[in-house]
């Protein structure tokens, strides 16, 4: 801090102020009793932004829901095509480990989302599964607000299995087909107006 106060010419408390600036962007890590330390800024700081956006209420709500839907398509749907030209028999085994898991396992949410962290690992692109993670986790935090889905749990294993199967078969149309399959049952629950907090028909 003293450093920091002599280079730039500001108070004590300027340098301070600032620190917490870049501590909530991910920046800087400060870590008390330890000191100040470079952070990793890893996409997840603009998670609550996302949350507080889709809670506005109004129109603003529904926009924000249905975009964070359509970002998730578009985002996992163009890169399944890499996924299944890039992925090995052990992420094939991987997933269908993970869907095998979800047939008696009692958090759904939680095998969804180790899942999803497998689905794109093959794209060996580290953005990437920061994306996918920060988008998952943005649509399950607003989630409620839009009902849960209708699916009973053979229904939503069913439906991993069938991305998984197409990898398998290394045939990308059926995988895309699989997921866009998925996406319109999320995006049907967006349209809903009878799952929207506060309206009444």
């Amino acid at each position: 801090e003293l450093q920091l106060m002599e280079t730039f010419e500001v108070s004590r408390n300027t340098v301070r102020e600032a620190l917490r600036a870049l501590q909530a962007l991910g920046i800087v890590d400060i870590r008390h009793g330890y000191g100040t330390f470079v952070g990793s800024a890893r996409l997840q700081v603009a998670r609550p932004g996302l949350l507080f956006r889709a809670q506005l209420g109004g129109k603003a709500q529904l926009s924000m829901l249905a975009d964070l839907a359509e970002v998730r398509e578009l985002l996992e749907a163009g890169l399944i095509g890499r996924t299944v030209e890039k992925a090995s028999d052990d992420d094939v085994a991987a997933l269908q480990k993970v869907v095998d898991q979800m047939a008696v396992g009692d958090d759904l949410v939680e095998y969804d989302r180790e899942f999803q962290d497998l689905l794109f690992r093959p794209c060996e692109n580290a953005l990437v599964l920061e994306l996918v993670r920060l988008f998952w986790d943005s649509y399950h935090d607003v989630q409620p607000l839009v009902g849960v889905p209708d699916n009973d749990r053979a229904t939503i294993v069913e439906r991993h299995a069938v991305i998984v199967d197409a990898i398998r078969a290394r045939d990308t149309a059926a995988a895309l087909e699989a997921m866009r399959h998925h996406f319109d049952e999320v995006e049907g629950r967006v349209d809903r107006p009878t799952n929207r907090p506060g309206q009444t028909e």
